[in-house]
């Protein structure tokens, strides 16, 4: 597969610049020259595949690689990535189930294996982002072929903004072809909401920089030129419902996602750490705001933090981890 950027359709670049660097040579982020679709039957059908060989099917078109599954098992663990069904709605999507209890020690395994003796200490951009589409595939195509999803149905999808890169793995996987409806991004300060919400950026926070990502995919390279020529970017109304279309951006504080926890905690039992908390609390505003009843996914990066627990719980640290071994 040839790459492009996000600033520059022309020329190509191989998939070993794409995942050995964040940035091509012109600034801009690395994008396929062209995405690979899937039908409904072909989503049902990787459902059967098992989770890493699905993993494998989704990243080997994009890396010219031939990972197979049991190498990653090898590497990763026999259950990196875990659901849990935390009620009838709502399942979390664990992945932080290795020694480093964090979603970064997974693509590092992967680019590992994909580059071999070539790898880099940090995963690119881009890795990061396959890595998370390839997830998403494995945890939602089990849903499709258990039936659990009908054809007409799709899953609202919550992650924390950061630099929005997680988002955007969601965005191209829906693109894909994956049943995503509600993307919910959020994070404790006004990255971009103002931008969609009034086709402004009125905050005084700085634009993420995976937002040129976005730009891009709806309106090209083109427009992501308008955006870094513009001091204070502001995008036609077509461009704006593009970049508006199924994507919920979350402001949560630091006292709400506190709130979440406790509450999370006492209704149902479940620990959560402060990113995961954020990102349930964006997909609870998402289907106050939209009154959507799907089914909702919440990614979760991190682990439960003892020290984090010990001071929201108000007990001891011996205790807290003591909480954290149980779940």
């Amino acid at each position: 597969m040839l790459y492009v950027t996000s600033r520059d359709s022309k020329e190509t670049y191989t998939a070993y610049k794409a995942l050995t660097q964040d940035f091509a040579p012109n600034g801009g982020f690395f994008v396929p020259l062209k995405f690979p679709t899937y039908t409904w039957g072909e989503l049902t059908a990787l459902g059967k595949l098992g989770f890493y060989a699905c993993v494998c099917h989704v990243l080997n078109p994009f890396c010219n690689g031939n990972l197979i599954p049991s190498n990653l098992e090898f590497k990763l663990g026999r259950k990196p990535v875990r659901v849990y069904p935390l009620n009838k709605k709502t399942l979390f999507a664990q992945l932080w189930h290795n020694p480093q209890e964090n979603f970064d020690y997974f693509c590092k395994g992967i680019s590992d294996l994909i580059l071999e003796d070539r790898a880099t200490p940090v995963p690119s951009n881009w890795t990061k982002i396959l890595c998370r589409i390839s997830i998403l595939f494995a945890t939602i195509t089990p849903l499709i072929q258990g039936r659990i999803l009908q054809e007409s149905d799709a899953v609202d999808v919550s992650v924390v903004g950061d630099d929005f890169t997680a988002a955007m793995a969601v965005w191209y996987a829906r693109a894909m072809g994956l049943p995503v409806g509600q993307i919910v991004s959020s994070s404790p300060e006004d990255t971009i909401w103002s931008l969609l919400h009034y086709g402004e950026h009125r905050s005084e926070a700085q634009l993420p920089r995976g937002l040129e990502r976005l730009i891009h995919g709806c309106g090209g390279t083109g427009e992501v030129k308008r955006f870094l020529e513009q001091y204070n970017y502001v995008p036609n109304e077509l461009l704006l419902e593009k970049l508006r279309f199924k994507l919920q951006i979350g402001v949560i504080s630091k006292a709400r996602t506190v709130e979440t926890i406790t509450h999370v905690y006492r209704s149902h039992g479940y620990l959560m750490g402060l990113s995961s908390a954020m990102a349930y609390a964006g997909l609870l505003d998402c289907r106050s705001s939209c009154s959507t009843g799907k089914l909702g996914l919440v990614m979760e990066d991190n682990g439960c933090d003892s020290k984090v627990i010990s001071t929201i719980f108000d007990i001891s640290m011996k205790e807290a981890q003591e909480r954290i071994d149980a779940m």
